[in-house]
């Protein structure tokens, strides 16, 4: 696993997110409807245990790795990627 792993940039790092960590930035974007109005995510209310049960899901699977977008200077979480 890697889960202690971080990519860092000049402005942003990446991490791996914990279904147990700090969600209150990624749970207020998931359900801002103008900034998931084109995404898949934005056709439904999520609840924190949705984002946990999702974080929980990509950090087992075989197949796909969830990382974390923050800012360097603030920490803030300001979106995520997913590799396949």
């Amino acid at each position: 696993m890697i889960e202690n792993k971080r990519l860092e940039g000049q402005k942003i790092y990446l991490r791996p997110l914990s279904a147990d960590g700090d969600l209150t930035n990624y749970f207020k974007g998931i359900n801002d409807r103008e900034l998931t109005k084109y995404l898949e995510a934005g056709k439904r209310r999520h609840t924190v245990k949705d984002l946990q049960d999702y974080i929980n899901r990509m950090n087992t699977s075989e197949n796909h790795r969830l990382f974390g977008i923050f800012l360097n200077k603030t920490h803030k979480h300001i979106g995520n990627i997913t590799l396949d």
